[in-house]
């Protein structure tokens, strides 16, 4: 008898590999092949490491949140490094501790990026499927999950890159080998975007400040390749980011509500005991419930943590209350606040808004505005954090190379300098002649341009595009 089989031959007409090279060594992208079903997805080859990237996220917000729901997973395998699991243990364990803090290493420079109004469930999954001890999977789980990110249609800010730094025998090198490590003086992560390091941790012997500095600088640039990488894969295959529903609270019911029931949550708040004190604010949410039946279960906890952060805030500020009467969690939570409570004329800060999330920072920089407005006190805070400049300075004064460049009303700065970003064919020479450390991207030129030299072309520039530009003709 006879048997004919046949097979039939599956074809991936948009399956493609993308190749670089990363710190000396192959870098490879294959994309259009695996996992269909997630948003984006890709199989990173760095060396002999493989490791699969996929992001996806759920077509409608999660009730019940006030924050963005953000999993990241780093899922190292037994038999990425040749062992297959046997006799009684025939699965695989809990991750480990280099995976729960390779997933965090992920996590921090990439959630800041996402919308802080969004919460759809988001899922990044970073699978070693092979591993060479001497090129990262780390790394290129960092990498991946940047690019699916970028490519897929989830809104985001990106893409960030990686790298790790060592020093042996005094000099950089950037993606150390597994030999190298162990006598290396330095283990240094750094994640940055094309134009900021978002993200540094590090573990040293004696290293001094420049060394460590170079570091980092020898970091970015290396980074930077690999944005221009990421980006080119995304100008090709990239999707349309897709519109996601808005979630947060109204802030006209909330003022609303925060002038009617003031008083009675200070009178509920006035104690030491937390048991108490939730028991007192349990009547005053119900009142608000039934005033507002429209807020949901997750617009009411946000009022309450509101209004607690708003009363506390005052009670620091106006009626100088002691630290020491309040919560435990509350002391953490301004402890900052408790610097600015002797109603001073003047507060010299030092980065006061640095390791902050942006909510905090948000919160700060009110209050700035508040002892300014109300007090008539002056903040003179140093920062490397433009957009918090353009939220509350008056004026600034720009320190170059130890150096006074500037030192003005912010407006008056802002107004002498103006942005290009446009198709290079559009730039005439004349004008490209006057941009300011002009860079070109896939056929756009973008540079600084002094409003004298061309006061209409461009846009108005923001603090942040002066301050890139600027440092990057110093550094040219």
């Amino acid at each position: 008898m006879a048997i004919e089989f046949g097979s039939r031959r599956e074809t991936f007409e948009n399956y493609k590999v993308y190749e670089t090279m990363l710190a000396g060594r192959p870098f490879k992208v294959e994309m259009g092949k695996m996992c269909g079903l997630s948003n984006a997805s890709a199989l990173i080859r760095y060396g002999e490491t493989c490791v699969m990237c996929n992001v996806v996220m759920s077509p409608k917000p999660r009730e019940g949140v006030d924050f963005f729901p953000l999993n990241v997973e780093y899922e190292e395998k037994l038999y990425a490094a040749g062992r297959i699991p046997g006799s009684f243990m025939r699965r695989e364990g809990r991750p480990g501790e280099r995976a729960i803090l390779t997933s965090r290493v992920v996590d921090r420079p990439m959630r800041p990026l996402f919308p802080k109004e969004m919460r759809n469930d988001v899922c990044i999954t970073m699978t070693v499927m092979s591993l060479d001890p001497d090129c990262s999977p780390e790394i290129a789980g960092m990498i991946g999950a940047s690019l699916v990110t970028a490519v897929s249609d989830i809104p985001w800010n990106g893409p960030i890159g990686g790298v790790q730094v060592g020093l042996v025998d005094g000099e950089i090198v950037l993606n150390p080998t597994q030999e190298q490590r162990k006598v290396s003086d330095l283990a240094l992560t750094v994640a940055a975007t094309m134009d900021k390091i978002v993200m540094i941790e590090a573990g040293a012997n004696e290293v001094d400040e420049d060394t460590m500095l170079n570091a980092i600088k020898a970091a970015h640039v290396e980074i930077k390749k690999t944005i221009e990488f990421i980006n080119r894969i995304v100008a090709e295959r990239g999707k349309p980011k897709i519109d996601f529903q808005v979630v947060g609270l109204d802030m006209d019911v909330f003022h609303a509500i925060q002038n009617k029931y003031l008083d009675d949550f200070k009178a509920a708040m006035d104690t030491d005991d937390k048991n108490v004190r939730d028991a007192a604010l349990l009547p005053i949410m119900d009142k608000i419930a039934e005033e507002y039946p429209d807020l949901t279960a997750a617009d009411l906890d946000l009022v309450s943590y509101k209004m607690q952060k708003f009363v506390v805030r005052r009670w620091l500020l106006d009626e100088g209350k002691r630290v020491s009467e309040l919560s435990e969690g509350m002391k953490v939570k301004y402890q900052l606040a408790l610097a600015m409570s002797h109603h001073a004329k003047l507060l010299i800060l030092d980065e006061p808004t640095s390791g902050l999330d942006p909510a905090a920072r948000d919160d700060l920089l009110g209050l700035f505005l508040e002892l300014v407005e109300r007090d008539g006190a002056s903040v003179l805070f140093s920062t490397h954090i433009t957009s918090d400049l353009d939220a509350c300075a008056d004026t600034i004064t720009y320190i170059r190379n130890g150096e006074i460049f500037a030192s003005e009303a912010r407006r008056a700065f802002t107004e002498r300098y103006r942005y290009l970003r446009a198709d290079e064919d559009a730039v005439s020479p004349e004008l490209a002649a006057k941009l300011i450390a002009p860079r070109r991207h896939q056929g756009e030129m973008e540079g600084l341009l002094r409003t004298a030299d061309a006061p209409e072309a461009g846009s108005p520039a923001t603090l942040e595009q002066i301050m890139v530009h600027l440092e990057r003709e110093v550094e040219a």
